[in-house]
């Protein structure tokens, strides 16, 4: 009788260790899912940052180079905003299609990939 007594405590020992185990092994998959997600998201807003005061000298430049052409820098200035008004317009009719829908599906594929460790 005691020694059933022992095989059953052993088991429940046994099943304790290996529900903590499986519980240590789900927040690491999730840590490590979520620091992949959170540095691809970094490193795209960098790279958002670094392109967008690329575009944004560069307008300043057409602007000039427009204004200088007419030789009115206010209008060159008009010319752009409007360009760019007009750009602001479209991407705000295609925002998800052009944001939303690749954003989650990026965060989505880094969420339920499978990694080669398993």
């Amino acid at each position: 009788m005691e020694n059933s007594f022992e095989k059953i405590e052993a088991i429940a020992s046994k099943l304790k260790e290996y529900t903590s185990n499986s519980i240590d092994l789900a927040k690491l998959d999730i840590a490590e899912k979520s620091s992949k997600v959170i540095s691809a998201m970094l490193s795209a807003m960098l790279a958002i940052l670094f392109f967008g005061l690329c575009y944004t000298f560069l307008l300043l430049l057409i602007a000039l180079y427009i204004g200088e052409m007419f030789n009115q820098l206010t209008l060159g200035f008009l010319i752009v905003a409007a360009f760019q008004f007009l750009i602001g317009i479209i991407f705000w009719k295609w925002r998800k299609r052009i944001f939303r829908t690749p954003i989650l599906n990026t965060i989505l594929s880094h969420f339920f990939s499978q990694t080669d460790s398993k």
